[in-house]
C-alpha cells in the first residue's frame, strides 16, 4: 500500500472517532462520578431535586464509587452505570428518573462547578 493510502486511512478512522465522540458527548444529558461515596456533577444538565434524589439514593446504598450518565435515547432517557453500582441502586435511580420527562431534562440548569 503506498503512504498516501496509509495516511488517509488513518485520517478518516481519526474523523470517525472525533465524530463519535462528539455525537456521544451530544447524546448525554448528565455525566455524575461517584468518589468516597459523595456524588459530583461532572457535566451536562440535571435538576437540583433529581441530583438530591440520587445523592439519598447513593447514601443509603453505600455506593463508594462509579459513574452515572444519563443519555438520550430516541425521546425517552436511558440510565448508564459503571460495574461498581449494583443492580437495585440502579433500579432505584431509574425510578427516580422516571419521574422527569426528558423535555424537564434537557432544559435544566446546567451542572455549576460550584454544584460539586
Amino acid at each position: 500500500m503506498e503512504p498516501i493510502a496509509e495516511v488517509m486511512i488513518v485520517l478518516a478512522v481519526a474523523g470517525f472517532a472525533i465524530v463519535g465522540l462528539a455525537l456521544w458527548r451530544t447524546l448525554t444529558l448528565f455525566h455524575l462520578s461517584i468518589r468516597k461515596g459523595q456524588v459530583l456533577a461532572v457535566r451536562g444538565r440535571i435538576p437540583p431535586v433529581l441530583l438530591n434524589e440520587i445523592r439519598e439514593i447513593v447514601r443509603i446504598s453505600k455506593v463508594e464509587s462509579g459513574t452515572i450518565r444519563v443519555v438520550k435515547d430516541g425521546g425517552d432517557a436511558r440510565l448508564v452505570c459503571s460495574d461498581e453500582i449494583d443492580e437495585s441502586t440502579k433500579q432505584r435511580i431509574r425510578n427516580v428518573l422516571g419521574q422527569f420527562p426528558i423535555a424537564k431534562l434537557r432544559h435544566a440548569p446546567r451542572i455549576d462547578r460550584g454544584d460539586r
